[in-house]
């Protein structure tokens, strides 16, 4: 560029100039989606122009900020790379580059990929809101619930544990727990496709228990009332389903004058030393 200055009439003065060429910096977005009519996954752009620019030309020695923003979470960002085959990562300076070549025209290329959701969530009974039968771990996380985003073709595992007191039932599509998926604790998801969400179903343990009431003799002297948690008809022999950690109370009662209570025993014989009260000396209890 040619600059003139005058000082004077007649007096001209000429000087030689050039402007710099610029560094020019361009971002692109290649990867589509095969599985969605081959929709964009992402949108890119750089900074050094305007908003949402894609392609800039800046001063040598600026540095620009490279942007890679998914299309919905169904895609995930993985990185930069300086080709579109995706061969050469790009390390980035705090999500930018400085660009000094002038002669080269620095390209970069997002890569995205598709990613799914797998999750799995522990039910007590019918209840997806308690989770005091048991856990769920994936990927070394432990909890009432846990979810994970998965790279497409990716393998992981769902485990089932059940805290003291209750036994697993079943790995559910379901949350009402109507649609078994699995007997087994761990289910193990390979080459991933698409969302995976799973149910894992915890019980209660019950128990037994079982009162009878007779003479040696075998006479039909006395009857067995159970009054906890509900109450069940007088008779010579009571069984009833009890949970694990709960209580059940047998009332001994002799049914003819001249006997009383001796003692309880199990089925071999052995008697037993239990916590009893007697309201009456006609009744015993067991608890």
């Amino acid at each position: 560029r040619d600059l003139r200055m005058s000082r004077g009439l007649g007096d001209v003065y000429k000087r030689q100039g050039y402007w710099a060429p610029p560094a020019i910096v361009s971002v692109h977005s290649t990867c589509e989606d095969e599985k969605d009519n081959n929709a964009v996954m992402g949108t890119v752009s750089v900074t050094g122009g305007m908003d949402g620019a894609t392609r800039v030309k800046v001063t040598a020695g600026t540095k620009v900020t490279l942007t890679a923003t998914p299309k919905s979470s169904k895609y995930t960002f993985r990185g930069w790379y300086s080709d579109a085959s995706f061969t050469n990562p790009v390390e980035l300076d705090n999500g930018g580059i400085t660009a000094t070549d002038t002669t080269k025209e620095y390209k970069f290329y997002a890569r995205f990929e598709r990613q799914y959701l797998v999750e799995g969530t522990a039910v007590t009974g019918a209840s997806v809101d308690d989770s005091t039968g048991g856990t769920v771990t994936m990927e070394g996380k432990t909890s009432s619930k846990v979810s994970q985003n998965f790279l497409e073709g990716s393998s992981t595992s769902l485990t089932a544990t059940a805290r003291t007191g209750y036994d697993f039932v079943g790995w559910y599509y379901d949350e009402a727990c109507t649609k078994s998926y699995s007997k087994e604790n761990v289910i193990e998801l390979n080459n991933i496709q698409e969302n995976h969400s799973y149910y894992a179903q915890f019980k209660i343990k019950t128990f037994t228990v079982k009162a009878v009431a007779k003479q040696a003799d075998g006479a039909d002297v006395g009857t067995v009332e159970f009054t906890a948690p509900e109450a069940v008809a007088p008779g010579t022999s009571v069984t009833v389903t009890v949970n694990y950690g709960g209580s059940a109370t047998f009332v001994a009662k002799p049914s003819k004058d001249g006997y009383k209570f001796v003692a309880w025993t199990d089925a071999e014989g052995n008697q037993i030393c239990l916590l009893y009260t007697s309201p009456s000396p006609r009744d015993m209890r067991r608890s």
